[in-house]
């Protein structure tokens, strides 16, 4: 393990900490980039809350789809019948008629 002042100094390229903190400049730069994070923070939130809306209106979409899927599959066999009613019929006058 490094000294404190040692390892600090070293990492900095040989400026210890306190000197980089003892600049009003940092202490601003800091302050702005955790202001800019707590924004980015907020915005993901409400992101998240969007998402989460998103995701639950697909849920219903998904849901009204299997739905109409169901009820186009009933209206097709119901036509399917009126149409073989209609055969069946042109049949009939066919041989009541002819």
């Amino acid at each position: 393990m490094y000294a404190g002042s040692r390892y600090n100094a070293e990492r900095f390229g040989g400026y210890s900490v306190n000197i980089f903190m003892d600049d009003p400049r940092i202490i601003e730069l800091l302050t702005e980039m955790l202001q800019e994070q707590k924004q980015t923070n907020n915005r993901l939130g409400s992101m998240d809350q969007r998402l989460e809306r998103l995701e639950k209106q697909q849920q219903t979409t998904n849901l009204k789809l299997q739905e109409l899927s169901i009820s186009n599959l009933k209206l097709a066999d119901e036509i399917r019948i009126v149409v073989q009613y209609g055969e069946r019929i042109v049949r009939l006058e066919a041989a009541v008629f002819h």
